[in-house]
Parts: structure tokens; C-alpha cells; sequence
């Protein structure tokens, strides 16, 4: 008889907890976001009365998302599968085992905050199952998830942070294709990319305890799923400046500004890196941008030794910058030996390189020129480097300089060598110089004639990555 009253005292203060989030709350979401685990572990642990409180098992859940994706960035490309699957599974485990307990929670008479919890640990899980590509699962969780949180909504419209799911499922189910939309579809779930992206901005401008999970998300969507980098970079610097120990956003965030060839802002971090937390390919690519060849070859000789460390797209393009150093240095008979091991799509472009090092050394300084080294753009620009008939070389020399006026918000002139280079060489630059031409023409307004000449070759490109660039272009020119 004690131990069943003892039960009943357990569950009803478990039903009966308020769980109004406190400053002391986001401390400890933000201690984990800046990868300091144990403290936001102790910290959470310390404040709990009860650890079986809704809010106990979000905040837990949330450090422990965190925690996988810093174990997942210390092991190898080829183990972080198996890694990833079984970090994965332990948390369904969990979050399996606290919904169970709430299959009748509109018995409980949980208070609006005890709601938004609940309502997030089912969206939570139908990410978990998400990963394990277990569809029915995932979309029947973040259904039910869907269904509390709007609950909540309706209790107080105000309530910010409840968006962030309705942001999520609505971004999510509408970016669904084939299987996936049919299974989305047969459960009744129906999604508006536009409402979730608006949701998720309203989140991480004015949320309060989900405020840095929807600028995760929206860094990774930006980056990643919409192939729109440029939108990204605000939004990882407000992650990197914010969370400075989380080495995740801060080699992101470097890997992405070199990518923009925004080499001296990467500079100032790396050479700032005193604890070693920048990984050593994002070292090797700013040594070889920066123009320190032996430097960067020094790692790449090391790390590029086998494939499976990093993942294939990173190691593929790093493998063209070794390549290039040798070059650089004028080993020529390494950096064909490089080319031996390069996928054909950048063999191709690594043959152009062999076949003339005498151009390349002139452009790869053109490129220092422009984003590195200070005071010799103007003149570079207005002396360009022969180019031997070379449309290749040309078309590289156009991209280069489009980067560099489109950094100077000269929009016109970057057009308009972006347009250039994608027409002497299609094949080799059409994609690049269409995600800067996409970004020019969503930030400010062209004729409808460049928009649907652009749209044109993108359908020639028969790449997805623009399938929502192309649909934002239609909306905003009204195509």
C-alpha cells in the first residue's frame, strides 16, 4: 500500500509540475550548445526536484543531440555510420519510454509549458526515426508532436517557441518526395516551405527557450538543403560568436568562408585556434588559398593518404587543392600522380590544371591577389593574365573576379562576369556562378529577360539543389 501511494505522490507531482522554463534553463542549453556537457549536465541535474519532469527530459534530450553530434565529428567518415546508428537508437530508447507514459495526457491536465514539452519530445523522436529512415514512424511522431504543440498555440497565441516545430514540420513534409511525401501524405500531413521558414525566423528572432535551435536549423537549412550558403553565413557567425567552444560551428563556419574565399576573416580564426580545434583539411585548404604550399602540403601528404577519414566530397576537393600546391611548387610529376586518384568530374578540371601549370600559377595568384593579399586587386583586375585561347582558364578568371565585385556589393559588374564565365565554359562553371546569379537577382531587382534566361539554364543544369531557388524567383518576378 506505501509503495503504490508512494507511485501516486511520484505521478501526481509529475502531472502537476508547472514547468515554466527559467533563466537558469537556457544557461543550461546554452552550456551544451557551447560543448561544455558535464556542467550542463550537473547544472540541469542540480535544478531538478524531479527527474522525471517533462522539462528535465527536454533540456536532457537537447544536451545529448549535441553531445552526438560532437562524438560523431571525432571518429572517421567510415565508422560515423555504425556511430551515428547506435547514438541513435540509445535515444529513441529514451524518448520511447517517457511518450508511453503520456499516451492519455489530455487526462493530465498538464500546464501549457508541460504541453510545449511533450509536444517537442514527440517532434524530437520523429527526428530520431527520421535518421533511422523509419517513415511511418517518423511522421506519425511528428503528427502527434504537430497536434499538442497546436494545442498550445491555441492556449496562447503568443507562445513563440512553439513554433519552432510547426516551423519544422512544415519546412520538412513539404520538401518530401516519392515514398516519403506518399507515407507523409496517407497519415493527412501536408506542409508550406515558405510558413516553415517564416516560423523558424520568428523562433530564433524573438523565441526564448528555443531561440538557438531554430538558428541551428535554419544554418544547416540555408547551407545545406536550400544550397544557399550566402543566406547561411549570418546566421553561423551568430552560432560561432555566440557558442565559441562548439568546435562543430566553428570548423562549419571556417569551412564555409573559404568556400566564399573569404580567406583573410578565416585566417584571423585559424591562426587565433590555440587549443588545435580546427580540423586539419580546413588548416591545409586555408594554407594553400593563403599561399603557403609546403604548409598546407605538409597535412595533405598525411591526411589525404587513404579515403574514408574525411567525407568523399572533402576529401575529392582537397585531393584538387594538393594537386594544385604541387603545382604551386612546380612538382608537376606529383600532382599527376594526384590526378591518378581524383573522381572523374574533377579530373576533368584537374587535367586542365596539368595541361597548363604555367596558367595556373597565374591564376591561382590572380586569386590571391583578389582575396588575400592587399591593395593589388584594381590592378590585377585591369590587367588580366594571358590566357592562351584557353576558355577554361578565361571562364575561371571571369568567376573569380564575379566573386570579388559581387564581396563588393557591385552586384552589376559581378552579373555580369558571372554571365561570362558561365558562357565560355558551361560545363565546368555553370553551377557556381548560378548560385551567386540567384542571390543577386532574389536581393534586388533585374529585368525578367536575365531571371528567365538564368531559369533556363538551370533547367539545362538538371540539377535539384535550385529546385527552391527557381520556385523563390518564380514567386518574387512573378514567372
Amino acid at each position: 500500500m506505501l509503495k503504490k501511494a508512494l507511485i501516486y505522490f511520484v505521478f501526481t507531482s509529475l502531472i502537476i509540475a508547472n514547468g515554466k522554463p527559467t533563466p537558469m534553463d537556457n544557461e543550461i542549453m546554452e552550456l551544451g550548445l557551447n560543448y561544455q556537457f558535464d556542467q550542463a549536465t550537473n547544472l540541469l541535474k542540480s535544478q531538478s526536484d524531479n527527474m522525471d519532469e517533462l522539462k528535465y527530459h527536454y533540456l536532457f534530450l537537447n544536451i545529448e543531440l549535441i553531445r552526438n553530434i560532437d562524438k560523431l565529428n571525432q571518429v572517421t567518415f567510415s565508422n560515423r555510420r555504425a556511430l551515428r546508428d547506435s547514438l541513435n537508437q540509445k535515444l529513441i530508447n529514451y524518448t520511447e519510454k517517457i511518450v508511453d507514459k503520456y499516451e492519455d495526457y489530455e487526462d493530465m491536465n498538464l500546464s501549457i509549458y508541460n504541453k510545449f514539452y511533450l509536444g517537442s519530445i514527440y517532434g524530437l523522436m520523429g527526428r530520431l526515426y527520421g535518421v533511422n529512415r523509419s517513415w511511418s514512424l517518423a511522421f506519425s511522431s511528428g503528427k502527434d508532436g504537430r497536434n499538442i504543440i497546436e494545442e498550445v498555440i491555441e492556449e496562447d497565441s503568443n507562445y513563440t517557441d512553439a513554433y519552432l516545430l510547426l516551423g519544422m514540420m512544415n519546412y520538412y513534409v513539404d520538401r518530401m518526395g516519392g515514398f516519403t511525401e506518399f507515407i507523409a501524405g496517407v497519415l493527412g500531413l501536408s506542409g508550406d516551405r515558405r510558413v516553415g521558414i517564416e516560423y523558424l525566423h520568428k523562433v530564433m528572432n524573438e523565441g526564448y527557450f528555443s531561440k538557438w535551435q531554430a538558428t541551428m536549423i535554419l544554418a544547416e537549412l540555408y547551407a545545406r538543403l536550400e544550397n544557399n550558403k550566402l543566406d547561411a553565413m549570418p546566421i553561423l557567425k551568430v552560432m560561432y560568436d555566440k557558442f565559441p567552444d562548439n568546435s562543430h560551428f566553428l570548423n562549419w563556419y571556417c569551412y564555409e568562408l573559404l568556400y566564399l574565399f573569404r580567406i583573410k576573416e578565416a585566417g584571423r580564426i585559424i591562426e587565433a585556434d590555440k587549443k588545435n580545434k580546427i580540423y586539419p583539411f580546413i588548416k591545409a585548404s586555408y594554407f594553400f588559398m593563403s599561399g603557403d604550399y609546403e604548409k598546407s602540403n605538409s597535412i595533405y601528404d598525411t591526411l589525404l593518404t587513404a579515403k574514408g577519414k574525411i567525407f568523399p566530397w572533402v576529401y575529392n576537393n582537397n585531393k584538387l587543392n594538393h594537386l594544385l600546391n604541387n603545382l604551386m611548387l612546380d612538382d608537376t610529376e606529383k600532382a599527376k600522380i594526384i590526378a591518378n586518384d581524383l573522381e572523374e568530374n574533377t579530373l576533368t578540371i584537374a587535367n586542365q590544371f596539368n595541361n597548363e601549370p604555367k596558367l595556373t600559377k597565374n591564376i591561382i595568384h590572380f586569386r590571391q591577389g583578389l582575396f588575400y593579399k592587399e591593395n593589388e586587386s584594381i590592378k590585377l583586375l585591369n590587367n588580366p593574365p594571358n590566357f592562351n585561347g584557353s576558355k577554361f582558364f578565361e571562364s575561371l578568371y571571369n568567376y573569380y573576379s564575379g566573386v570579388y565585385y559581387f564581396e563588393q556589393n557591385d552586384y552589376k559588374i559581378a552579373e555580369q562576369k558571372f554571365i561570362k564565365a558561365k558562357e565560355l565554359d558551361f560545363k565546368n562553371f555553370s553551377y557556381d556562378t548560378i548560385k551567386y546569379l540567384i542571390d543577386i537577382y532574389k536581393s534586388s531587382s533585374v529585368d525578367k529577360n536575365s531571371v528567365e534566361a538564368l531559369l533556363d539554364d538551370i533547367d539545362e543544369l538538371e540539377n535539384d539543389d535550385f529546385e527552391f531557388s527557381v520556385k523563390d524567383l518564380e514567386y518574387k518576378y512573378d514567372l
